[in-house]
């Protein structure tokens, strides 16, 4: 497939029309037919509409799990937290053999990532933890 001067004014043609709309939109006051229209002084420009505020800052509150009220999610995170911390207090490292010495030490990382994630306001991420070392806790809690 060779090139030819059409398909070289095509290629042209094309770029033109695709970077038309890539380019940002161009100043109200611009026209690209001068003779036909005068675009308004600056002076103008600055006193046609209202003076606008700017925005104002948006406030961001914690949430808890996909959008549920603040209270609701850090109390079920709580909740979770402190039955896990005191399931937890039940059992004794020393007691444990390597295997399950591994599981607790993965339990007592995840609570302790749970009780930051609470310190934070990250709700989501303190029921997650916690729900990670509730489990490890229950599979200690059941093994001899």
């Amino acid at each position: 497939m060779g090139c030819d001067a059409q398909s070289d004014q095509q290629w042209r043609d094309f770029q033109r029309n695709f970077n038309h709309w890539l380019a940002p939109p161009r100043a109200a006051t611009y026209h690209h037919h001068h003779t036909h229209h005068k675009a308004l002084p600056p002076t103008e420009l600055a006193t046609t509409g209202p003076a606008l505020k700017p925005p104002q800052p948006v406030l961001t509150r914690p949430v808890g799990m996909e959008g549920e009220p603040t209270v609701l999610a850090r109390t079920r995170a709580e909740m979770l937290v402190d039955a896990t911390r005191a399931r937890f207090a039940t059992i004794d490292r020393s007691n444990l053999r390597n295997t399950n010495a591994a599981l607790y030490d993965q339990a007592n990382g995840f609570l302790g990532a749970a009780e930051g994630a609470l310190r934070d306001n990250d709700y989501d991420s303190a029921t997650g933890f916690a729900t990670k070392a509730s489990l490890l806790t229950r599979r200690l809690q059941s093994s001899p």
